[in-house]
């Protein structure tokens, strides 16, 4: 069985630098592959670049302004379910007896 006290500094160390590799790894590929691709389509300016006007930019807007009215719906459901006063049951009367 391994010591795990002798070595406890050195997990968060690994850990962050195995982070800190991929956060400077991931980007930089991609950046490469996108700098590549765009090399290799020249008449890329000939195509028509919608943005936020296109379908899939309307229908993402569609899609988060459901989630935003869904949000709402269910803030005002849940407010209505607390502002609700608690039911009270009454307590059963104990007879008593006097002597």
């Amino acid at each position: 069985m391994r010591n795990r006290v002798a070595h406890s500094d050195v997990q968060p160390l690994r850990a962050l630098l195995a982070r800190a590799a991929v956060l400077i790894i991931v980007p930089t590929t991609l950046l490469a592959a996108a700098a590549t691709t765009a090399a290799a389509a020249p008449d890329a300016d000939a195509r028509i670049s919608f943005g936020i006007a296109g379908p899939v930019g309307i229908i993402a807007v569609a899609i988060g302004l459901l989630g935003v009215v869904a949000g709402l719906l269910r803030h005002r459901r849940r407010r209505a379910h607390l502002a609700q006063p608690a039911a009270v049951t009454p307590e059963p009367a104990t007879p008593t007896h006097v002597s």
